[in-house]
């Protein structure tokens, strides 16, 4: 595309969503967001708000956020999560440790309450009254969300940027934060879910603090970590949605790795579609989404060995790193998708990259299944490039990312195999 007409649709966008951050984070350096750069964190609770349960009970909800000690950064991305127990069960200290973590590469991290299911369990819920408890959970992420942003506005305690605030979770919370995310008109819903929607203060809900206020605030995430969750169906997410980073494991029997049974205590609860679909949704809607297979991994016990915890959270860092350090995410970018051809794929033994004239500047890089980055190539600007199979460390998948040095041009992504 010529420079010239590159420059007034970048003017509209501009124009168009004001409300997205154009200047580049100040606290960006290349190492902040991805790699630890502060020894120590402090942690503050807050309450966040407060509902009346599944059960009829008054829940006051908190939040504990977790903030790098030192840092004199003004601006810091958010990222918000939510614990699992198949909504029965859990507390909010068990995703301390992921806190701390993100905390001490520079984020602000805060761990939720949600309200639980405490109506009697037997006869076990059916999908209704479990569907009910996942719309009390979402409502209440969200007013999280809010308060963080009314901090933004107001008293500025937590210094987070209001433009860059990620969702997450595990098992539960990950189906809170994914719905959360993807989730944007209760039309969306079969007929039965809207209702329940509606009763529960429409898509906000009405999870609020009455002493410090923080509806009318944004609700909003700019992307999602995904540790096993599900979505109740993954035609929920849609073009120009945020990405999504997951890890799951084949062989869950909780929440399902593709299309299938969620269960509790072993009993078939609802159909849903685990990370496997989300992502295939995500490649045919053209959403920035990486997912982390482990093969014959049960419900999150693979989480123990650092190979995939580690790379489920350097994925997660570089996917935040990058929407931030650009400043905004590759949807508000000028999309060069079409321009960019990748064949043939999968490959024997040759991969080409065809760039149709664009005249611009570049890098590549390919990533493994663990998230690690295993060949980065930066400085090209020849229409097409090769990847040969004796350049790949092993067959099998792996992440294509082709980025820009014109910063107004989104990423291409693709999943490629090498056979």
């Amino acid at each position: 595309m010529n420079r010239f007409y590159l420059l007034p649709i970048c003017i509209f966008i501009v124009w168009l969503m004001p409300s997205i951050s154009l200047a580049q984070n100040a606290a960006c350096d290349g190492t902040r967001f991805i790699d630890e750069v502060f020894a120590t964190t402090t942690k503050t609770t807050v309450k966040f708000g407060e509902n009346t349960s599944n059960g009829g009970n008054f829940k006051e909800l908190y939040m504990d956020i977790y903030e790098p000690d030192g840092d004199a950064a003004v601006k810091r991305p958010a990222i918000v999560v939510a614990f699992g127990g198949s909504f029965i069960f859990g507390s909010r200290a068990t995703l301390a440790g992921l806190c701390e973590y993100y905390a001490k590469r520079g984020y602000v991290a805060a761990t939720i309450d949600y309200r639980l299911f405490d109506a009697p369990i037997f006869p076990i819920p059916d999908s209704i009254a479990m569907m009910e408890e996942v719309i009390m959970a979402i409502s209440d992420m969200k007013a999280a969300i809010r308060f963080l942003r009314k901090d933004a506005a107001t008293s500025n305690q937590f210094r987070i940027d209001p433009d860059f605030v990620f969702a997450g979770g595990e098992s539960a919370g990950s189906i809170v934060a994914n719905h959360v995310a993807y989730v944007s008109d209760t039309l969306e819903y079969p007929p039965f879910i809207s209702a329940e929607v509606n009763a529960q203060g429409g898509l906000e809900g009405n999870t609020d603090d009455p002493a410090n206020s923080n509806m009318g605030y944004s609700s909003e995430v700019q992307g999602v970590l995904n540790l096993y969750g599900a979505l109740y169906t993954s035609d929920f997410l849609d073009a120009g949605d945020p990405p999504i980073t997951s890890i799951h494991g084949t062989n869950d029997d909780v929440v399902p790795y593709g299309y299938g049974w969620a269960t509790v205590s072993g009993f078939n609860i609802i159909h849903m579609s685990g990370s496997s679909s989300i992502h295939k949704r995500a490649d045919l809607e053209g959403v920035d989404n990486h997912l982390i297979t482990v093969p014959n991994g049960g419900h999150g016990t693979f989480m123990s060995n650092s190979m995939w915890s580690d790379s489920i959270y350097t994925m997660a860092s570089i996917m935040m790193e990058e929407l931030v350090c650009d400043g905004f995410s590759s949807i508000n970018q000028i999309s060069v998708d079409r321009q960019v051809v990748v064949f043939p794929n999968p490959t024997s033994s040759e991969l080409h990259i065809a760039f149709n004239g664009l005249n611009e500047k570049y890098q590549v890089e390919l990533i493994d299944q663990l998230g690690r980055k295993v060949i980065a190539v930066s400085g090209l600007s020849d229409d097409e490039f090769i990847l040969s199979k004796q350049d790949v460390p092993a067959v099998g998948m792996y992440q294509l990312y082709v980025s820009f040095e014109n910063g107004e041009l989104a990423p291409v992504v693709r999943n490629v195999v090498f056979h």
